[in-house]
């Protein structure tokens, strides 16, 4: 093929809309009217030989080529901007849209106050965070999330990148009103409390250390979300066993006690999670330097 026939502002097009699936929000992001967007549609198909992105129902898919191409697109832009302009991200200057996925506790954690600060900076970037992790390694593959935040505990695929952001402890959290007091928490007691847990998050994490030693907890209530979780066990008399990052920020909006562990069980490490294909983006750079940055500094190693 010769490559002077290639149009790179088609690449840039294609790029946008590959990801959004839309053809309208590809439009409104590229400051482009609609049937601009569908032409370059049409001649990017014409160039791949592959329809890249086909209606199935109400929404558009890509097909196996269109999976490709997003990924090697965003590599060879990222190159292209790379070589343009070393190290000259602007990021009061930057526009597109990143994507973030975590537990209901992580999103409180690391994002809550530094969300805001990248707000400030980056105006045009748009955020979306979501606290459903249920296809979350899928939907990084195919391009659906830009990050994860998360408790890695299996082998990643060898195209996932990795940031450890901090470790910490585990504990337990009761009502305040709980008449159990931190020298009863046996590992007795542990054993015979009701307990509450989170679906997903570290609740497998937690299983599956306390099955290495021989414990289960007897879970009387599993709860959708770390915030669900805390207002039940405040309001209860059943035990929850969370990171300590968790328990001092449950603690601060519903009244419960803290109490150690009565056994000690490995440290809970939460990560970064992205793709390879992000890892030279400038865009997914600055936002990841800025999450890690952004750790209060209790949580800095």
């Amino acid at each position: 093929m010769n490559l002077r026939n290639i149009d790179l502002n088609l690449l840039v097009v294609l790029e946008r809309v590959l990801k959004e699936r839309n053809i309208t929000r590809a439009a409104t992001q590229l400051y482009m009217s609609q049937p601009a967007v569908s032409h370059a549609l049409s001649r990017a198909r014409e160039l791949f030989r592959d329809q890249l992105l086909v209606r199935s129902g109400n929404e558009m898919l890509l097909t196996f080529r269109g999976l490709e191409v997003v990924g090697q697109i965003d590599e060879v832009l990222a190159g292209v901007r790379d070589m343009l302009h070393p190290g000259d991200f602007d990021p009061g200057q930057a526009r597109g849209r990143m994507r973030i996925a975590g537990t209901e506790g992580a999103i409180l954690v690391v994002l809550a106050r530094t969300l805001a600060a990248i707000s400030s900076k980056a105006p045009s970037v748009q955020i979306e965070v979501s606290s459903n992790m249920s296809n979350a390694y899928s939907d990084l593959r195919l391009g659906h999330v830009d990050l994860l935040l998360d408790v890695v505990d299996m082998t990643l695929r060898p195209d996932f990148c990795i940031q450890e952001l901090f470790s910490n402890s585990l504990v337990c959290a009761v009502s305040a009103e709980h008449g159990i007091s931190p020298h009863s928490m046996s590992l007795g007691a542990y054993k015979a409390a009701m307990h509450a847990s989170i679906d997903g998050g570290t609740d497998q994490f937690i299983s599956e250390a306390l099955e290495r030693v021989k414990i289960k907890r007897n879970v009387a209530m599993r709860l959708p979300g770390f915030i669900t979780a805390a207002a039940t066990v405040a309001n209860s008399g059943l035990i929850l066993t969370i990171p300590e990052t968790l328990s001092v920020k449950a603690s601060e909006l519903f009244p419960l006690r803290i109490f150690k562990l009565p056994i000690v069980l490995p440290q809970v490490t939460l990560s970064m999670v992205w793709h390879e294909r992000q890892s030279r983006n400038p865009l997914h750079k600055w936002l990841r330097e800025q999450i890690l940055h952004g750790l209060p500094e209790e949580y800095q190693t």
